[in-house]
């Protein structure tokens, strides 16, 4: 074979090396991202609510995902929570959470629910 056709050849494979080590990390940043969990994959231990704060204590069922965050939402009198989760890391090294919120449209909530992409779990009045 000549070197020019070497050198080609050579170079091919290395983009193709390229394009599927960039296709790996894609892959696995995709799954080790953020996202809501479902209402099934929680166990609530504790929730209490004043007037200016709600306190949510809990764990993730699944040993392999581990807390990540919160969003919360407060529409007229109710209080909706979405827990973030991902895969357990050496930065999220576990699925227990233990959150609180400070808010003073608070006083007006009489229910809180847990809430996932399609699904909502009541957990307090209190």
């Amino acid at each position: 074979m000549k070197k020019g056709k070497k050198t080609m050849l050579a170079f091919g494979v290395l983009i193709v090396l390229l394009l599927f080590s960039g296709f790996l990390i894609a892959h696995f940043q995709q799954n080790n991202s953020r996202s809501i969990l479902s209402v099934e994959e929680l166990a609530i231990n504790e929730a209490s609510l004043d007037e200016h704060s709600l306190s949510i204590r809990g764990s993730i069922l699944a040993s392999a995902k581990s807390y990540r965050g919160y969003h919360y939402t407060i529409k007229q009198n109710d209080a909706y929570i979405q827990i973030e989760g991902g895969l357990v890391t050496k930065k999220y090294p576990s699925g227990d959470f233990n959150i609180t919120i400070e808010d003073p449209d608070l006083k007006n909530v009489k229910a809180v629910y847990i809430k996932s992409k399609n699904r909502e779990k009541h957990v307090g009045p209190f």
